[in-house]
């Protein structure tokens, strides 16, 4: 029915069917390219929490201080802290300084939330990479 009302509208404006049908028709507009940043903490037990800022999207930036492998390392992840690999060449001692690694934010568009505690830093950092190295 609003194919047929749209048509007629256009016929008594003095366009032809063709342009009331391809107007009837158009694509939905573009989404907004989605954002990309997140806020990282490292809370060591006994110990100030750092912080940092991370974007990624459209080019690595924040003040986190290698930018460009902590988005190389997440986007490897999709995204998803929970999802980076270990390194398994990482040798961690037992030693027990527990540390708190916590990211929010947005990846794509998406809502990130990443809240995980550590033994001690070695283990952090074998697990996260260059995400968490500030």
């Amino acid at each position: 029915m609003k194919k047929i009302s749209a048509a007629l509208t256009a016929l008594l404006l003095g366009a032809g069917p063709g342009v009331a049908a391809h107007a009837a028709e158009a694509p939905a507009a573009a989404p907004r390219h989605a954002v990309t940043t997140l806020v990282l903490a490292v809370h060591p037990d006994g110990e100030p929490a750092r912080h940092a800022t991370l974007r990624c999207d459209p080019a690595p930036a924040g003040s986190h201080p290698d930018a460009p492998a902590a988005c190389e390392r997440l986007t490897a992840a999709d995204g998803r802290p929970d999802a980076l690999r270990a390194d398994p060449r990482t040798v961690c001692t037992f030693e027990f300084r527990p540390v708190r690694l916590v990211a929010t934010g947005t990846w794509a568009g998406r809502t990130v939330r990443y809240d995980r505690e550590f033994a001690n830093p070695c283990q952090a950092a074998a697990a996260t990479g260059p995400l968490f190295a500030f």
